[in-house]
């Protein structure tokens, strides 16, 4: 995946750094009491994000529930990535993300790129801050910078996938 990038951190989006931190503390807060530090980050789940404190963030919001090997079920589809990416995708699954959607995406290399963040995600159960250019033909330039943020609801394993995605659009050089 040469198109995608898996910085630290995006200075320039400090909403990726709020996110990854309120992250963190949910984390945090899902630890039993007395457990050793583990070397990986207790998952939190679902049920401990509260709507209210991300409501900043939700327009740029996708939460997606894993459903099976490699296909995920999108539970929540933001209205500012609607604008910019095309209709709200809830309600749908990854191999059906665009069906009687008019769009320019290139569908099977956009898809492919969800596959491998959302897997990567689930191998290290911790956030995957990522960047890479956005799949639609007409518009190239345009750079997605987002956070993707693993979480369970019953199980202890990665389930959902909340991920926050921000269109940036390089100023043109004269």
């Amino acid at each position: 995946m040469e198109d995608i990038t898996f910085p630290s951190e995006i200075p320039e989006q400090p909403e990726i750094q709020e996110l990854k931190d309120y992250w963190y503390a949910l984390s945090q807060a899902n630890r039993s009491e007395g457990d050793p530090a583990p070397k990986a980050p207790a998952l939190p789940p679902r049920s401990a994000i509260n709507p209210s404190h991300l409501k900043k963030y939700l327009p740029d919001i996708t939460i997606m529930e894993l459903t099976q090997k490699n296909d995920f079920h999108v539970r929540l589809f933001g209205t500012n990535l609607a604008d910019w990416m095309g209709p709200d995708r809830t309600g749908r699954t990854l191999t059906n993300i665009t069906t009687d959607i008019e769009t320019t995406l290139e569908l099977s290399k956009a898809q492919l790129r969800w596959l491998n963040i959302m897997n990567r995600v689930i191998a290290e159960k911790k956030p995957l801050v990522w960047t890479g250019p956005r799949f639609d033909i007409t518009k190239k330039h345009h750079q997605i910078r987002a956070i993707s943020l693993p979480l369970t609801q019953t199980t202890g394993e990665v389930e959902q996938i909340l991920t926050a995605l921000y269109l940036y659009i390089p100023p043109r050089e004269l």
